[in-house]
């Protein structure tokens, strides 16, 4: 049986700056290791 996978949806943004790109991504990761570590299962990003 396969582990249940965890669904994060990305949010959407505008960016105006090379900065909001990074500030974003740092997010992101920090989103989807919290989300790893929590679950059991695969995550999923869409």
């Amino acid at each position: 049986m396969e582990p249940e996978a965890v669904y994060v949806m990305i949010p959407s943004r505008t960016f105006k700056t090379p900065d909001e790109v990074r500030q974003w991504v740092l997010d992101l990761e920090k989103t989807l290791l919290e989300k790893l570590a929590s679950s059991s299962g695969p995550v999923v990003v869409h």
